[in-house]
């Protein structure tokens, strides 16, 4: 059985979207106004709320050197550091939106997918590449980082493609 270590008297004031832990047991957590909370493992907040997001937040993803990644569903991605700073905004193109995930993968190169394009992005929030499948039978809904260079994405039809991404992503 679970045992519940800590119910915080804080809180969101809308649902909460996302969760991601780093390695220095910091939980960022996201919710539907926009707004991102950084806890302590003991959950007490760490740090001021983070509110440069206009729309829903939809997913929230750490590097390995502690770097959150923000997606929200108007497209834009935001790359904060530990303390809530930001380090870089990421804007969409004008025919992107919804980003559903973003991912880091073990060599600091951050992937995020929007309705029909997957973006590469390293922590300096520069654009590497891009994979886009114009007009597609199915909406990317997900993604996740394999071993070697290999991405998986999710449709929303329920198809799962593997990406080896090695030849557009250089480190």
């Amino acid at each position: 059985k679970g045992k519940l270590l800590y119910c915080s008297d804080e809180q969101h004031n809308a649902t909460i979207t996302a969760l991601a832990w780093n390695s220095n047991n910091i939980l960022a957590s996201s919710d539907e106004d926009g707004v991102i909370l950084l806890w302590t493992s003991d959950g007490n907040i760490f740090g001021a709320p983070l509110n440069e997001h206009d729309g829903i937040i939809g997913s929230l993803a750490w590097s390995t050197n502690n770097i959150l990644a923000s997606g929200d569903f108007e497209g834009v991605i935001i790359l904060w550091n530990e303390e809530g700073d930001i380090i870089s905004i990421m804007e969409p193109d004008p025919y992107n939106w919804n980003s559903d995930c973003v991912t880091w993968n073990n060599k600091q190169i951050l992937a995020t997918c929007y309705t029909r394009i997957i973006d590469f992005w390293r922590e300096d929030g520069s654009k590497i590449a891009e994979i886009k499948k114009g007009k597609m039978k199915s909406k990317f809904r997900y993604i996740a980082w394999g071993s070697n260079q290999i991405l998986a994405s999710g449709q929303y039809d329920g198809t799962l493609k593997l990406w080896d991404v090695s030849l557009c992503i250089t480190t």
